[in-house]
């Protein structure tokens, strides 16, 4: 279930950087201003690109008297995201999403947990946006379900696993008439999670029609999740194939907006679903060593069977991958095994202090701020990174794999 949730978060809130970009003449203001209603505990917001990492601010905002101001300057119609620095720091924060534009634009903002009621105004785009979130908030509150469910895991959980000082004996399994209760809660929560899934379920068909019935921003926009839905692994509920999105994308989209950053990163991330699979050859891309020396992938592939560890200092699920690569190295290299690490950074400085701290013993580049676009390229856009592996012709051999998986194919292959 918290996987559901997580996707919808993710889906609402963890765009693309960039949802239009509209060329001007010239560079123009957007002023923005808003008051913040009921939390006096709130004293910054974090600014930040959409979809950027807030620990790398561009700017830090002063909320003083309930109140806050600043301005932009762009040539371009970009969105951004405001984050309360308080929620930041308790890991949970839901990014106020908005469009500079020319123009000013107004914001009220609550608290997280009515963080439905937030409103925005003043230019085109942030109009529509907001009635946009009203509507989308109307038909599906997801708030109300993730409450009652909760509440339910809270209510099962102290029943199963009680606190040291609640005074509560654990569940034996001799008492059937808590037992029952165990059954009835669970019963509960499993009816709360199926009525998760349909609402979920209809808001990708709504998301879809949305789409099909608009040729603006917005309609890019939920174009671009549902691309990235129907590109990865989990397509549960999507009732759309992937060919057709790209058609809607060609045919109602492209022609509008094809010197958009939005469709810049489509078009990127249509050829990498369509380049990205077993057999396929490799992309190439340039990239620098710790030392400011540049490689091109083709270069380093050479005619030998390489592994590819994409990575970051601050993805720990990928610095572990890479350190379980360490000993698979050591028993293949002999064999011709090559592994290249390439990290992804805001500086350079972190990710040799990574490297140097799990002691990679292999070449690692670095793809500071994105410059190379060599996520996109492996369609890695929202994750931290990945594993590739490719053959002694520089095809991929496999992806997304398992250390100890990837042990057994090297093992039949390299023999």
């Amino acid at each position: 279930m918290k996987s559901y949730i997580l996707f919808i978060s993710y889906i609402f809130l963890t765009l693309p950087s960039v949802y239009g970009k509209i060329g001007f003449s010239e560079p123009r203001i957007c002023r923005v201003s808003g008051i913040v209603i009921d939390r006096p505990y709130s004293t910054e917001l974090i600014l930040i690109k959409e979809g950027d990492d807030p620990r790398f601010p561009l700017q830090n905002i002063s909320v003083k008297n309930g109140a806050f101001s600043f301005e932009l300057n762009s040539e371009e119609i970009e969105s951004y995201e405001l984050v309360f620095a308080d929620e930041l720091a308790q890991g949970l924060s839901k990014p106020i999403v908005f469009f500079a534009e020319s123009g000013s634009v107004t914001m009220e903002l609550y608290a997280l947990e009515i963080h439905r009621k937030n409103k925005l105004s003043g230019t085109p785009n942030n109009n529509q946006l907001d009635q946009y979130n009203r509507l989308m908030n109307q038909k599906f509150p997801f708030w109300q379900l993730e409450e009652m469910i909760n509440e339910a895991e809270n209510q099962l959980l102290s029943l199963l696993e009680p606190t040291a000082d609640s005074g509560k004996k654990p569940v034996e399994s001799s008492d059937r008439h808590t037992d029952l209760i165990v059954l009835q809660k669970m019963e509960v929560l499993d009816s709360l999670e199926k009525e998760y899934e349909n609402q979920y379920a209809d808001y990708l068909a709504w998301m879809i029609d949305n789409v099909r019935n608009r040729n603006d921003l917005i309609g890019l926009r939920d174009l671009n999740k549902l691309l990235i839905l129907a590109g990865s692994k989990s397509k549960t509920f999507l009732k759309v194939t992937m060919a057709d999105l790209e058609s809607l994308y060609w045919n109602q989209y492209q022609a509008n907006y094809a010197s958009s950053e939005l469709s810049n990163q489509i078009d990127t991330y249509l050829k990498a679903h369509n380049s990205i699979f077993k057999g396929a050859k490799y992309i190439d891309f340039e990239a620098q060593d710790f030392n400011g020396k540049t490689y091109r992938l083709s270069e380093l592939l050479n005619g030998k069977v390489t592994i590819v560890h994409f990575w970051g200092s601050w993805c720990l699920p990928c610095r572990k991958k890479g350190i379980e690569l360490i000993s698979l190295y050591d028993d293949f290299k002999s064999k011709g095994l090559e592994i290249v690490g390439v990290a992804r950074e805001r500086s350079l400085n972190d990710g040799i202090q990574a490297a140097n701290r799990d002691g990679y013993p292999w070449l690692n580049l670095i793809e500071l701020n994105d410059k190379n676009g060599i996520w996109e390229k492996y369609k890695m856009s929202n994750s931290g990174g990945d594993i590739f592996v490719f053959d002694h012709e520089g095809k991929i051999m496999t992806y997304s794999v398992d250390v100890e998986a990837l042990r057994a194919m090297l093992t039949t292959y390299l023999n």
